[in-house]
């Protein structure tokens, strides 16, 4: 039978060996923001230091009646939840999980039980198959502390975010308060919130605002959408294996400039040189609205890449970005309850999830200036409407837009 430590006598040190375990230590060299690799002056934290405060959240959280009998469960899933984290991590993610069908959480059950982790799960008689069904969220027993649609590691992850590049103070919201007013709800694995803690998720809110405010600024977008696009053509061309995805940021962006098609060397050496391509189109719309089917639709950042290219801008001298703005979390299962345990109102977001379409291009590759940019984009916005109408007048989008994939 497991024993346990009572919560008061378990501290970050009894976890080193866990943090010390060789895919842990590979962390150290993968940042919590991918587009570190491209703008070295974002100084974001490393996913092993991410790991380390979120594992210093659940230290909170297991002082709570219904989470103790899973204290080791889950403080190993806190710590390994991020273990196998891709290069560039959420941005290496959407093509790991296009191609392979998984998502980082799916490698780090895959891999934790063939590591040493299993040895340091015996240890401590924590059963392994409860730290990975917490890191996939699939724990009915344990509650969704670890993943659920406000935990342990997105209170942190912003917090962590926009501490270490300087967007707030940190004054906005405590997730050691926010950690230690989650609670699981009787009989389901779903968690709620004490209302003590209600201005706290308020300041979460503006605090995920302000940092996607950012992720999505100038100051990020270009190369960001150039890191994108060179992931994109390279996958596209089927030169990405899975264990590419297990790189270090170091490792991946060697990878992709030397072991790559011409377009992506391309990209990747102008981002890292800092040539970042200009604008022709950048156009945000809310969810629903004619944009919805375009960001649905499987590579639809390549399909209209290759649109471009067919007006004799080269493939590499093209940047595309088609996606979400993430900032809104939608927060219905978490209900927020009083003394008396009475749901009460959830504090209202300061925004709603947008779909987001961008284009850059390379300047050098544009015959005016400023000419050039307008007449592409009265082009681009061409091809949004038709393809818009297109998919909205079938329900099948199976081969509707049709993408000729040509390699460099």
């Amino acid at each position: 039978m497991a024993t346990y430590l009572k919560p008061k006598e378990i501290t970050l040190e009894d976890l080193r060996e866990a943090f010390q375990e060789e895919g842990m230590q590979r962390t150290r060299h993968v940042s919590h923001f991918s587009t570190e690799i491209i703008y070295p002056q974002y100084r974001c934290i490393s996913k092993l230091h991410h790991a380390l405060n979120v594992t210093l959240l659940g230290l909170q959280s297991i002082r709570h009646p219904e989470f103790r009998p899973f204290t080791w469960e889950i403080l190993l899933a806190l710590a390994w939840h991020d273990r196998d984290s891709t290069f560039c991590t959420h941005l290496g993610s959407r093509f790991m999980r296009r191609r392979f069908g998984l998502d980082h959480e799916d490698l780090a059950v895959r891999n934790i039980p063939n590591s040493r982790c299993s040895d340091i799960a015996r240890k401590v008689g924590a059963r392994l198959d409860i730290v990975c069904q917490l890191i996939l969220g699939k724990c009915r027993e344990a509650g969704n502390i670890v993943h659920f649609p406000l935990d342990l590691d997105n209170s942190g992850g912003i917090f962590d975010f926009n501490r270490s590049l300087g967007l707030d103070d940190g004054s906005l919201y405590s997730p050691h308060v926010l950690a230690d007013a989650l609670r699981q709800q009787p009989g389901s694995a779903d968690l709620y919130l004490e209302a003590r803690a209600v201005k706290h998720l308020a300041g979460w809110q503006l605090a995920r605002d302000r940092a996607f405010t950012f992720v999505n600024s100038s100051r990020n977008m270009p190369g960001q959408t150039m890191l994108l696009s060179a992931l994109n053509y390279a996958d596209m061309a089927e030169e990405l294996p899975l264990p590419f995805y297990s790189l270090t940021d170091r490792e991946g962006v060697e990878f992709l400039r030397e072991r790559c098609n011409g377009a992506t060397r391309t990209l990747i050496s102008q981002a890292l040189a800092g040539n970042f391509y200009v604008p022709v189109l950048l156009r945000k719309e809310p969810t629903g609205l004619a944009l919805e089917r375009l960001v649905r639709y499987p590579n639809y950042e390549g399909h209209l890449a290759e649109r471009v290219a067919e007006w004799g801008v080269p493939r590499e001298a093209i940047a595309t970005f088609v996606g979400r703005d993430k900032r809104y979390r939608n927060l219905d299962r978490l209900p927020i309850r009083d003394e008396d345990g009475n749901r009460i109102p959830c504090p209202e977001a300061p925004c709603r999830t947008s779909n987001l379409i961008a284009i850059y291009v390379d300047p050098a590759h544009l015959p005016d200036p400023e000419f050039g940019r307008e007449e592409l984009k009265e082009k681009i916005e061409g091809i949004l409407m038709e393809d818009s109408e297109r998919l909205s007048s079938t329900e099948s989008e199976d081969d509707l837009l049709p993408t000729k994939v040509t390699y460099i």
